[in-house]
């Protein structure tokens, strides 16, 4: 710190002696760039799931945050709860048997809503789907019963799919492949199908994405497919039409439902960290779900303060799961004893429509926003499961996993039950993951 002062001086002096010497005459600068080029707080683009007034994130009076695309592809998001947990205090993630798991300032399960497209759906969709389809996600802190329709008391997540804009070509793609094998192959393209001047004007997009992964426990594999599918049509300068089409099927091998705690189950549980990666799940096992849902959009304006829009949509989802899944050490931690054979099959389906109206008007002089709506839907699950009584006992060191009893449908041994909204089946208490 004492060398300063004379460093200061000496670097004065030695700008005073140029400055003398010569003048140079620099050639004047042009930068160009766009507004949302460089990560920033985003204050003034608005969120449907905030407000459903237009109300930009600066002036809504609630704890708003969003990850665009270009948030998404700086980190490098793998699925969209890779981009939910760039948001702050939020954390989600996919233990065995809750695949939509989201925690929010304290808050979990039910008290945080996750909707698609502004549409709280059934638990299907929550897995961690391939994020390349996805343009956004939106979180507003505290209760949104006021703007959503949706009883949570924490928070609310919304992951918007990509849609058709009116750009005349837009063409984008990636491939990668990272460690454990994990492959991504995916494009988008956006095209205009009309000429310039027509009547009506239409334009559609495509996005579809690929993704494998061998995981870094043993046998664990999946496989997954996105395509969303979306066509714009301009039919009067004040009435358009969306139709989206999306379907999602992933396929996961071995799921893996934990490592077992070795004895004593007492104090600072431990686990046999030279068998952590073991997966004592069946050779066969199985996680699968395929999901197919439609949106029909309308966006009509009545004049320069008055807009309608309106959303009709069908959802079905199907998930299978074939599992043996609670494993635990024997009394002299030698070996592993196998249970709970499960099987079930969720069948899902969703109708509904939402409405809402928007206008701009004055009110004592001041500018004022008016909006409202309504939402109806049925939602329909039917639950056929099968439990098997049956176990078995491998050695950690080694074994092998076996096949899930010969049982091969649901449909052969089970029976349907009555539609019903069943959670997702609670993971075992005796279980640790990593």
């Amino acid at each position: 710190m004492k060398h300063l002062p004379l460093l200061a001086s000496l670097f004065g002096c030695l700008s005073v002696n140029t400055w003398a010497q010569s003048t140079v005459a620099l050639a004047p600068i042009t930068i160009d760039g766009e507004a949302n080029a460089e990560p920033g707080l985003n204050l003034d683009q608005s969120s449907g799931t905030a407000s459903r007034q237009g109300l930009s994130v600066r002036d809504t009076p609630a704890s708003v945050a969003i990850a665009n695309r270009n948030d998404i592809e700086r980190h490098g998001a793998q699925n969209f709860q890779d981009v939910a947990n760039t948001l702050p205090g939020v954390n989600a993630s996919a233990p065995p048997g809750f695949g939509g798991f989201v925690s929010y300032r304290g808050f979990t399960s039910s008290q945080i809503t996750q909707m698609f497209n502004g549409i709280n759906v059934s638990g299907g969709l929550a897995r961690p789907v391939d994020a390349w389809i996805y343009d956004r996600v939106e979180l507003v802190g505290g209760p949104s019963s006021l703007i959503n329709g949706a009883g949570s008391v924490g928070g609310s997540l919304n992951y918007v799919t990509k849609l058709a804009t009116r750009e005349e070509q837009a063409v984008e793609g990636r491939v990668s492949y990272g460690s454990e094998d994990t492959t991504e192959t995916a494009f988008g393209l956006n095209h205009a199908l009309s000429e310039a001047g027509a009547d009506v004007q239409h334009y559609a997009r495509v996005d579809v994405s690929h993704n494998t992964s061998n995981g870094y426990i043993d046998r664990q594999e999946r496989d997954a497919w996105s395509v969303a599918f979306s066509l714009l049509s301009d039919l009067t300068p004040n009435l358009s039409h969306t139709l989206a089409l999306e379907y999602q099927d992933e396929h996961e091998d071995s799921p893996y439902w934990g490592t077992p705690v070795l004895n004593p189950k007492a104090g600072e549980l431990k686990i046999d960290k030279h068998n952590r990666f073991n997966n004592y799940n069946v050779e066969d096992g199985r996680y699968e779900q395929r999901t197919i849902w439609v949106r029909s959009i309308i966006d009509y304006r009545i004049n320069d303060s008055t807009t309608l829009r309106n959303t009709l949509y069908h959802l079905d989802s199907q998930r299978d799961y074939r599992n043996l899944e609670t494993y635990q050490y024997n009394a002299d931690n030698s070996a592993v004893d196998r249970s709970t054979a499960y099987q079930v099959r969720h069948q899902g389906e969703q109708n509904g429509n939402q409405f809402e109206m928007r206008h701009d008007n004055t009110l004592l002089g001041l500018d004022t926003t008016w909006s409202g709506g309504f939402e109806y839907k049925v939602n329909q699950t039917t639950n056929s499961p099968l439990n098997v009584k049956g176990a078995s006992t491998v050695d950690p060191n080694n074994f092998q996993p076996g096949h899930f009893y010969d049982i091969r449908a649901p449909a052969r041994n089970g029976s349907a039950t009555r539609p019903t909204r069943s959670p997702p089946k609670p993971c075992s208490p005796k279980t640790a993951w990593h």
